[in-house]
């Protein structure tokens, strides 16, 4: 490693000029600073509490924390360029450690050697004098050790500098890079102060009298950085002020998106959903009629930013509901299965509602990847110098089209799929176009694998990368957009019943709640909170397994998950837009969560019980014996170390690690060196067909 510092008073300049900058501003903006009270009472005190206490927010991070951590960079500059004063260096600082290890080699080597040649002259001088002189001492008291300390002084002084020099350096760089992220973090947040600025205040507070905007939505004012963000934010708070629904829906699909943040899209992406979930086709109807009539160019990037916000918040589904699964227990207590199996049942109704809302996003995300592959929306072409006769040339313009027929987007009532009627240049295609939701691999495998879904991905990941706060995983986990995605969570996870008592929340406000409603909203609200907190984890968890089957070049992990997918069918036997993206398929993920988090245990388990008359106890007895013949089997061929690892639930190997491969022909061995272990010898395509069945029971497939 080496280090060089060129100009270390340019250096303490420049964090001493930062410092003094951030105190100036700290100055200038306590004169500016307003804390608002949010102590208010009456009707609609509640939201306008909130809506005061975001704006408390922002001015305490944008005059507050930002002046105070601007300081405290300059600080540790001048900290740095303070300790290279302090090891006697006033201009330039260099340093290297194989030049300091040469250094050490010859002071205590050649340096040595050097002395020791040296004393060998002088003595040897002594010795001719003390013969001359006819008597004396030729020997030099104490030389050796005074050499030697000499020495490891000299040594010892140069290693306290080289390391001094390291230690501030490695110092600077850990504080510019936590300074570095907290200046990521202030710039989001001071767009977003920004950006909340522009919203004029009486839009606020009308939001607020009509109800669009309340403390439990305040959180969407956390999505706006950019005045395209303030355009649709200030729609969708206004919707009830909107006579003609449909108009609503329309002026969500006009609207500007070229520096739209994925923040806000994945608003309208739940606004979308929410219609999906109320039955309000006319809305999307308006919605994907007015979107696929606007430019290319325009249907290009908005169907790419809310397929990128719906696949955001979906893997966020998924999360969710990986984190109501709680792992099976480690040891062999029969109460803690008990316990288990009561918090499995307790979780089914909300894995439903999310395995629902799945869906849902699923086929909206169908249609607007659809709409993007197959180039919706008008294109105008003009060529100049066409000839026009009699010799006169002039423009000629042309323009061409792919829409949504107006009047032909239509819901199904037996399984919810989507149809329309999509024209080409203002002529109806043969046949309509359905949207296809498939559950199961083998029916998706049958449709055969045309898609033109790379290109589009690749556009999606384009899309994002000019911010950094566009980035999903930032967008999730950092404080200013973090709230209106656990809005989006909770709705998500919300069931049937739920949903009905939030809507009487909304009409008769909790003072018209009886005291078994206002249990259940107290319930609700405290399940948000609990669940919210840890689902980050799980998210990025969920999205590590979707990068992971992305990369893997075989069908055989979506085979063994019995992963299913979505498509566009066109007639009786033309399919386009064909995926089968693991993350759209709910109980795929949470198959795949439980082998990560359990490996086979939970499937013994369930078959075990299943076998003894759901008699727990002695499920776990045989669990823990049979558990003891698997763990005796050495790793061979297939079943390496790591599969190994991965079915016993030790939690050393990720599936990530491991790859979809290596997986199933680790498991494919599994069944070959369990056939001596009688009843419970592993077979792979049981394995495959009631882990799919069980799953599919858990989320509301098939029965319970």
């Amino acid at each position: 490693m080496s280090i060089q510092v060129k100009n270390i008073s340019g250096l303490d300049s420049y964090g001493t000029s930062i410092h003094t900058f951030g105190g100036r501003f700290e100055e200038a903006a306590s004169d500016t600073v307003r804390e608002f009270n949010t102590n208010l009472e009456g009707e609609k005190a509640e939201a306008i509490n909130a809506f005061f206490e975001k704006l408390n927010t922002i001015q305490k991070t944008v005059f507050k924390e930002a002046p105070k951590d601007i300081m405290t960079y300059g600080q540790k500059i001048f900290t740095f360029t303070g300790e290279l004063k302090g090891l006697g260096f006033s201009s330039l600082a260099f340093t290297d450690d194989d030049s300091m290890t040469a250094l050490t080699k010859s002071l205590e080597g050649h340096q040595r050697d050097e002395i020791d040649s040296v004393k060998s002259k002088v003595i040897q001088a002594l010795q001719q004098a003390v013969d001359v002189m006819g008597g004396g001492d030729a020997t030099i008291p104490n030389f050796d050790t005074t050499v030697e300390n000499m020495i490891l002084e000299e040594v010892q002084a140069r290693k306290d500098t080289h390391q001094g020099i390291k230690t501030a350096h490695e110092n600077l760089e850990t504080d510019i890079s936590n300074s570095a992220e907290r200046f990521e973090t202030l710039t989001a947040l001071t767009l977003n102060a920004k950006a909340v600025a522009s919203i004029p205040v009486l839009n606020i507070l009308d939001a607020i009298k009509s109800g669009d905007l309340s403390k439990d939505n305040m959180n969407y004012l956390d999505a706006a950085y950019t005045s395209d963000d303030v355009e649709i934010i200030k729609v969708l708070i206004s919707e009830s002020t909107y006579e003609n629904k449909q108009e609503f829906f329309e002026n969500i699909a006009r609207a500007k998106v070229d520096e739209v943040s994925l923040s806000t899209t994945m608003l309208v992406a739940s606004r979308l959903e929410k219609a999906a979930d109320k039955g309000e086709v006319d809305g999307l109807r308006a919605f994907f009629e007015v979107l696929s009539n606007r430019d290319v160019k325009d249907v290009q990037v908005y169907t790419a930013k809310l397929s990128s916000s719906i696949d955001t918040i979906v893997d966020g589904i998924n999360a969710q509901g990986q984190k109501l699964r709680k792992p099976l227990p480690k040891g062999y207590n029969s109460e803690q299965y008990q316990e288990w199996l009561k918090e499995e049942e307790g979780a089914k109704e909300r894995l439903k509602a999310l395995k629902e809302s799945s869906v849902r996003y699923g086929r909206l995300n169908n249609i607007l990847t659809y709409m993007n592959t197959e180039k919706f929306g008008k294109v105008t072409i003009t060529v100049k110098g066409v000839s026009q006769g009699y010799g006169k040339t002039g423009d000629y313009t042309v323009t061409t089209k792919r829409n949504i027929k107006a009047g032909s987007f239509a819901s199904s009532k037996t399984n919810g799929e989507y149809t329309f009627t999509v024209q080409d240049i203002g002529i109806d295609r043969k046949d309509a176009s359905e949207t296809i939701t498939e559950s199961s691999y083998k029916e998706l495998d049958k449709l055969g694998k045309l898609n033109k879904l790379g290109e589009l991905r690749e556009q999606k990941e384009r899309l994002w990368m000019e911010t950094t706060y566009n980035i999903s995983k930032n967008v999730i986990s950092s404080n200013p957009a973090a709230g209106f995605f656990w809005d989006i969570m909770e709705a998500a996870a919300t069931t049937k019943e739920e949903k009905e008592l939030l809507t009487e929340v909304t009409k008769k406000g909790l003072n018209g709640l009886d005291k078994v409603e206002l249990q259940k909203y107290n319930t609700l609200k405290d399940y948000g909170g609990n669940i919210a907190g840890d689902v980050i984890e799980h998210f990025e968890k969920a999205q590590e397994i979707q990068e992971e089957l992305d990369k893997i070049d075989t069908d055989l992990l979506n085979q063994d998950m019995d992963t299913g997918g979505r498509a566009i069918k066109e007639g009786d036997n033309t399919y386009k837009n064909i995926s089968g993206q693991s993350r759209y398929d709910f109980e795929a993920n949470l198959r795949m969560a439980d082998l990560q988090q359990n490996g086979l245990r939970g499937y013994y388990f369930r078959q075990i019980l299943e076998k003894e008359g759901n008699n727990v106890e002695t499920a776990v007895e045989k669990l823990e014996k049979l558990e003891t013949q698997l763990n005796a089997i050495d790793p061979s061929g297939d079943y390496t170390k790591e599969v190994k690892s991965l079915l016993s639930g030790e939690d050393t190997t990720s599936i990530n690690q491991l790859g979809g491969e290596k997986l199933v022909k680790g498991l494919n061995e599994f069944q070959n060196v369990t056939q001596d272990i009688k009843d419970y010898n592993f077979n792979y395509d049981n394995y495959s067909k009631n882990e799919g069945l069980y799953f599919n029971k858990l989320v509301g497939i098939g029965g319970n």
